[in-house]
């Protein structure tokens, strides 16, 4: 336990605090999600879509898992949608989940 926390505190000190769950982490687990995700809007609440495995996962699974629709707004005030196996950034307007 001292170690981990030790871990935690060089890093925090030496500001690489940031930790990303990698894409394999995310690929093994929703493996067994799959058909929930049919008709489904996904929303990705991340800092910047460009960087998600999260978003990743869901853009190149997007048609495979029959999405309706991907969304990921960002603190840049863009939102990522594929459109048409396109992915297209846009302005984020509304509400990402109910739009204007």
């Amino acid at each position: 336990m001292f170690a981990i926390a030790s871990a935690l505190n060089a890093a925090k000190k030496a500001k690489k605090d940031e930790f990303y769950t990698q894409l394999s982490d995310i690929e093994n687990e929703l493996r067994h999600y799959k058909e929930h995700f049919r008709g489904k809007t996904v929303l990705c609440n991340c800092d910047d879509p460009r960087i998600s495995m999260f978003f990743h996962y869901f853009a190149y699974q997007f048609e495979a898992l029959g999405l309706k629709r991907l969304t990921a707004p960002s603190e840049r005030g863009l939102s990522a949608k594929p459109t048409g196996g396109v992915l297209r950034a846009a302005p984020a307007v509304g509400n990402p989940v109910n739009p204007v």
